[in-house]
């Protein structure tokens, strides 16, 4: 029988957010080598199907425990976030108890991983470096059997600030799922499937409209090339009505809104050149993050454009893509006609960063992975 592996995620699942891609192609990955079990928070208004949604196989079980959900009343979103996330540390720890096992657990949030050290075999994963409660994160990695950080800056601080434990420190970015985003595709083929020119020269951002992105950078500069169309897919409702409001004035911008996850592949393979606009203003994008999208954008095949931080270029070099001065849309403008006008160039380039995303998909990421699992 298969090792069991539980992944405790406090957030809504399915969600639109990165965050619930991310648990449910780790399953999905993990689900090969072990048995999966996903343990998340029964939210009001989560009605859709996550098998559905993210394509899980049926050999994931998910399973949903109570919680205080206040997001729907009228108090601080601050507030419903840390009475839900505390409410479901609590199911979880009373679930987990009820098990009676230790087995392997991953988390990424702090009081369930409180909750699950001592009654599971935690892995815990640092999306966000600890800035707070700092004696909390003490005690859980002292529990922590791995302590997994998802880019190198994070590794290293993580090494400084918590040396006592720096023997459970291991380094491991996110991924992609190649079978999905690493298809060959016609461009053409993909622009007449979604209604779009295939003579014009297309520039597409995938991903939130959130500030930390730099999709302002990004649409900062479709009013310097007006003769490109400018796309963007993704965004709340809420976040798409302010940017189309905003942008109103500019006729080459196209916002296309939410699709399917499985659909986004189609409008990368549509493009011309990917945007990466992610903002230096904000610690998330400049040493936090360890983007998805980046991965998704190199196994398209399709040249890249992309702000020249430290949590992109560790993964991507200056030969792999095009880079530009963050939130400069001067310089991005020049960044896109570079690797609009060298094809060539573009290609080559894009073909070298289709090459090193391999070492990035999930399955071998878990692969790796597993050499430290299966010795817990």
């Amino acid at each position: 029988m298969k090792q069991r592996i539980n992944i405790a995620f406090s957030g809504r699942f399915p969600s639109e957010k990165a965050a619930g891609l991310f648990v449910a192609e780790n399953a999905r990955a993990l689900s090969r080598l072990y048995q999966v079990r996903i343990i998340v928070p029964k939210r009001r208004g989560v009605s859709d199907d996550p098998y559905t949604a993210y394509h899980l196989p049926s050999t994931v079980e998910v399973i949903h425990l109570p919680v205080i959900d206040l997001f729907h009343l009228p108090v601080g979103k601050g507030i419903a976030f840390y009475i839900s996330q505390a409410s479901f540390a609590v199911s979880l720890y009373r679930y987990l108890r009820k098990e009676g096992h230790k087995e392997i657990l991953v988390a990424n949030d702090l009081l369930p991983g409180l909750a699950a050290a001592g009654r599971s075999k935690l892995v815990f994963e640092v999306h966000d470096f600890p800035e707070h409660f700092l004696s909390l994160y003490r005690r859980l990695f002292k529990k922590s059997a791995i302590i997994l950080a998802t880019n190198v800056w994070k590794k290293d601080a993580l090494a400084q600030q918590f040396p006592k434990y720096l023997n459970k420190i291991v380094m491991e970015r996110n991924g992609v799922d190649l079978s999905s985003f690493g298809v060959s595709r016609n461009k053409e083929a993909c622009r007449r499937d979604l209604h779009l020119s295939v003579t014009a020269k297309i520039v597409v951002y995938t991903g939130h409209l959130y500030s930390w992105k730099g999709v302002d950078t990004y649409l900062a500069a479709a009013k310097l090339l007006p003769d490109v169309l400018f796309v963007c897919v993704g965004g709340t409702d809420s976040d798409l009505a302010i940017y189309k409001t905003r942008y109103a004035d500019v006729p080459n911008i196209l916002f296309v809104g939410q699709v399917p996850h499985d659909h986004v592949p189609l409008w990368q393979a549509a493009a011309d050149v990917l945007c990466l606009p992610n903002t230096a203003r904000e610690l998330i994008s400049v040493r936090y993050t360890s983007p998805m999208k980046l991965f998704e954008y190199m196994a398209s095949g399709r040249p890249i454009v992309a702000s020249k931080i430290a949590s992109i270029q560790e993964v991507l070099p200056e030969t792999a893509g095009f880079f530009f001065t963050p939130d400069s849309a001067e310089s991005l403008v020049v960044a896109l006609t570079n690797a609009l006008n060298d094809e060539e160039d573009a290609v080559r380039r894009a073909g070298l960063a289709r090459s090193l995303v391999e070492q990035f998909s999930w399955d071998e990421r878990t692969k790796r992975l597993s050499t430290i699992l299966n010795t817990l």
